[in-house]
């Protein structure tokens, strides 16, 4: 729940022109990590009407305060910061953004949504599209491609927390508000409508957004950018609970030295299960049973002692018909005619006893 009397719905405008000047006295660390998550098939729209993208909820995430938040859509919508954009010039160019919305099931965490704006700049000439947006006009163009695409990786963005009607829900919003530079001819193959911005289902937006005064700006606003949330990362200790993992299975998963995880039908776990799990496997393994390469190195060592004690045998005997003591055979006491077999039986049995300690340990 948020308090009602300070930013409310989204987005938020503003009723003044800002400034470099602004942002830079504005400017503070935020601690946010950010996996925009890539993919080989161009993206594509589910809705167009309504601008609607077909991103999975796993295919980005966010992290902020301890709590992990997962995409819940991702959509092209008409412009809502246009009056971020520091440059006029730029600002005439923003007709469409690109809007994610991110949540989070934790019920504990105080922001329940976090929304990214990325205002889409037309350019009459312009031939570094980037490749998310190329696939999305329906250009024949090779992957990867990722939302990170549009976004600069040193980019600058403003953040501000409203609440959301009508349940209060507390909500963190980030403008990426040096916008990204699009070809007129790849934007208008993109969409010729303005599609509204689409809330969650248990939210509401105002018709008109609230406007900004520059005191309440300065009072309201963070300024930021992606290099420096990168170098900032605060360290963090959290339960094993609090993350979910599909297990990776190497014989299925792993095939010519690539991963692939089909996380739409994997079996998500917590980790302390999977982890769990694991150790019980791995008891499971020091209790019995042996290693076949372990196998092979006593028998090797066996078979080393039983040739060893054959040749000093041999050696002994040797040296006494070389000097002529040897004698008859008959002559020979009794404990040195059976001592080759007493000693070859001795060291059968104790591998024998040592091999048979391993298998039921």
């Amino acid at each position: 729940m948020c308090s009602t009397a300070g930013n409310k719905s989204f987005p938020i405008s503003l009723g003044f022109t800002p400034t470099q000047d602004l942002y830079t006295s504005l400017t503070d660390p935020f601690p946010i990590q950010f996996n925009f998550g890539t993919r080989s098939t161009p993206p594509s729209f589910t809705n167009k009407p309504q601008g609607i993208l077909d991103e999975t909820t796993v295919s980005s995430t966010i992290r902020y305060s301890g709590v992990n938040y997962t995409l819940l859509s991702a959509q092209i919508a008409g412009a809502t910061h246009k009056k971020w954009i520091l440059d006029s010039t730029k600002q005439a160019k923003n007709t469409l953004d690109l809007i994610l919305t991110f949540s989070t099931k934790n019920t504990s965490a105080t922001n329940k949504y976090i929304f990214i704006t990325v205002p889409l700049l037309t350019e009459a000439i312009y031939s570094s599209d980037p490749n998310y947006l190329q696939g999305l006009s329906g250009q024949k163009i090779n992957g990867p491609f990722s939302i990170q695409d549009c976004i600069s990786k040193t980019a600058s963005y403003g953040v501000y927390s409203t609440c959301l009607d009508p349940k209060a829900y507390s909500a963190l919003c980030i403008v990426f508000y040096e916008g990204c530079s699009v070809s007129a001819t790849t934007l208008n193959a993109i969409l010729t409508t303005t599609p509204s911005v689409s809330a969650p289902a248990d939210v509401t937006f105002a018709p008109t957004p609230i406007l900004l005064t520059l005191d309440a700006f300065k009072v309201a606003v963070r300024i930021s950018s992606l290099t420096t949330a990168q170098t900032t990362k605060p360290t963090e200790t959290n339960t094993t609970e609090s993350y979910k993992c599909v297990p990776l299975d190497p014989e299925a998963s792993v095939v010519n030295g690539n991963i692939t995880i089909d996380v739409t039908t994997g079996k998500v776990q917590p980790l302390n299960k999977i982890l769990a799990d694991r150790d019980a496997a791995k008891a499971a393994l020091s209790k019995g049973g042996i290693d076949p390469g372990q196998l092979e190195l006593y028998i090797a060592i066996f078979l080393g002692i039983l040739v060893s004690i054959a040749l000093i045998i041999a050696c002994i005997y040797g040296v006494l018909w070389y000097r002529g003591t040897l004698g008859s055979i008959e002559t020979w006491p009794e404990w040195i005619k059976e001592a080759p077999a007493v000693a070859f039986t001795a060291v059968l049995f104790s591998f024998a006893g040592f091999l048979s300690g391993i298998f039921m340990r």
